[in-house]
C-alpha cells in the first residue's frame, strides 16, 4: 500500500477514535456539571475510550510502523518513538481507566481525571500526526536530493 494511503486510513482512524473522545468528553462534562455520585456512564466511557485507543494503536502498529522503517534513513528510530509513543499512552490510559472502572474514586473526581486524559490524549496525538503522519515524510513519490547520476 502506497504511503500516503495508508497515512489517510490511519488519519480517518484517528477521526473515529476522536469522535469516541468527543463522547467520552460529553458525558465527564456532564458528571461534573450534575456532580452526579453514579458512575455507570464513566464506567462504559473508560472501557470505550481504553478500547478504541487500544485498538487505534493496533492498527498504527500493524500498517504505520512497517512503512516508517523503510521510508528513509531514521526509519528504525522513528519506528521506536511510534512504539514507545504507544507504549507510554497504553499506559497512562490503562492506570486512568482503572481507577474510573474499580471505582476507586467518586463520579466527579473520575470525570475531572478522565477530562484531563482526554486533554492530554488530544495533546498526544497533535503531536505523533507531526511526527509521524506528515504529508511530507509519507508520500508516494520518491526523491533522490543531490543524486549524481540518472
Amino acid at each position: 500500500m502506497d504511503p500516503s494511503r495508508i497515512r489517510e486510513e490511519i488519519l480517518a482512524e484517528r477521526r473515529r477514535s476522536r469522535q469516541i473522545l468527543d463522547d467520552a468528553r460529553a458525558i465527564a462534562e456532564l458528571v461534573m456539571e450534575r456532580r452526579a455520585e453514579e458512575s455507570v456512564e464513566l464506567h462504559e466511557v473508560a472501557h470505550r475510550l481504553e478500547k478504541a485507543l487500544a485498538d487505534l494503536y493496533d492498527t498504527e502498529e500493524e500498517i504505520l510502523d512497517p512503512v516508517l522503517r523503510e521510508v528513509d534513513a531514521w526509519g528504525e528510530v522513528r519506528s521506536s518513538g511510534l512504539l514507545e509513543y504507544h507504549r507510554t499512552q497504553r499506559s497512562v490510559i490503562r492506570v486512568a481507566c482503572a481507577e474510573v472502572l474499580e471505582g476507586r474514586l467518586p463520579a466527579w473526581r473520575a470525570a475531572a481525571e478522565i477530562l484531563e486524559l482526554l486533554e492530554n490524549i488530544d495533546q498526544a496525538l497533535i503531536e505523533s500526526e507531526r511526527e509521524y503522519l506528515s504529508p511530507d515524510l509519507l508520500r508516494d513519490d520518491l526523491v533522490t536530493i543531490r543524486q549524481a547520476d540518472g
